[in-house]
């Protein structure tokens, strides 16, 4: 039997240091890819209704495309804190704290070079696969050395759970997520099919965004907005009622500290569907507004609305907004936020969405 997880050289970072790929695989034929610069997920292959597989997230097929300034996070675990920050100086716990300003004078994703652009110390354990990344006092401005840690497992019936930890040695704040980029059509499928996608999520309310979409600590009640995806809805229905596409956080429901369902996603062509727990308060929902002709992996070309992002997170801009979920770490404490992601293979049209509650 050939071993759960495998290791192989994918190429090498900016200074020359090596870079590695792990590769994830059940019977069924259920693969997903990782490499150890960003303890990102480079390929998921899933089995579809037509017996074969499709690779359902957008990436590259080497390093010079992970390392390309036009990289929009593809699959990363992002950190220290996600989403966007602004004011990027505030005081924390006495102490004036200064974070880097990457867009503009807004802090996005961890900073210039986030959590993303590291490579992250990995082990096997079983069938488990942990990375680590030390993230010094002082980095991109953030206070204490930050322990983090990203474990992917896969399990038989094709979930990919990934489990987010973190530790500090002084007062800090963090909030990591995965910022895969979906098409259960296809990673190479384009905009047309993710159209065709249907999606739930699973909240009442968006968290109000600025000009700058900066979160200001006002929550939105979606009931009567295009953002009201409580039940099933074609994406094709409700994009084009935004001016450039969905980009916002959904506060879950209910607000708890437990596993539970935030999202949905179906693809009823290939009978794939994917369903998306948490333990975090909150998701991100993005429709790759931003991605303009990015060369991709086996020669695709990812263009605007290519793909669709659920990137399970607390509240943007927390640190400024007091009112929102904590993203405060102590020393002695642990952060710890889980995601997964289930695919179902389902043979006929009839799937019902807002049936499907089961972990």
């Amino acid at each position: 039997m050939a071993p759960p997880i495998s290791k192989e050289k994918f190429g090498e970072d900016s200074g020359g240091s090596p870079v590695h790929k792990f590769t994830l695989k059940n019977e069924s034929g259920f693969t997903v890819e990782v490499i150890d610069y960003g303890a990102t997920i480079t390929n998921i292959h899933v089995p579809n209704k037509n017996g074969t597989r499709t690779d359902v997230v957008l990436g590259f097929d080497n390093m010079e495309g992970y390392l390309s300034k036009v990289n929009p996070y593809f699959g990363a675990t992002v950190g220290r804190v996600a989403n966007r920050t602004k004011p990027t100086e505030f005081y924390f716990h006495g102490h004036k704290v200064h974070l880097s300003q990457n867009v503009g004078d807004v802090h996005l994703h961890g900073g210039f070079k986030g959590f993303d652009k590291m490579i992250w110390q990995s082990e096997i354990v079983a069938d488990k696969l942990l990375m680590t990344y030390v993230s010094k006092d002082g980095e991109e401005g953030y206070p204490g050395t930050l322990t983090a840690t990203t474990s992917f497992r896969i399990t038989p019936d094709n979930r990919l759970i990934i489990d987010f930890k973190a530790t500090t040695d002084k007062p800090t704040i963090v909030n990591l997520t995965n910022h895969s980029y979906f098409n259960l059509a296809g990673h190479d499928a384009g905009p047309e099919a993710l159209m065709r996608h249907k999606v739930k999520i699973v909240g009442n309310e968006i968290t109000k965004l600025n000009s700058d979409l900066v979160a200001e600590g006002v929550k939105m009640d979606v009931v009567g907005t295009p953002y009201d995806l409580r039940g099933p809805t074609q994406l094709g229905s409700v994009i084009n009622n935004l001016e450039n596409g969905f980009d916002v956080n959904y506060c879950l429901t209910p607000d708890t500290p437990e596993e539970k369902l935030a999202a949905c996603v179906y693809y009823e062509p290939l009978g794939l569907q994917m369903m998306v727990h948490t333990t975090a308060p909150g998701v991100q929902f993005y429709t790759s507004n931003a991605i303009d002709k990015i060369n991709g992996k086996g020669g695709a070309v990812y263009t605007k609305h290519a793909a669709l992002c659920l990137e399970t997170q607390h509240f943007p801009n927390a640190a400024n907004v007091k009112s929102f979920p904590s993203i405060e770490l102590f020393p002695g404490g642990e952060y710890k936020h889980e995601v997964t992601y289930k695919f179902i293979k389902t043979p006929t049209s009839s799937v019902k969405l807002e049936k499907m509650q089961e972990k």
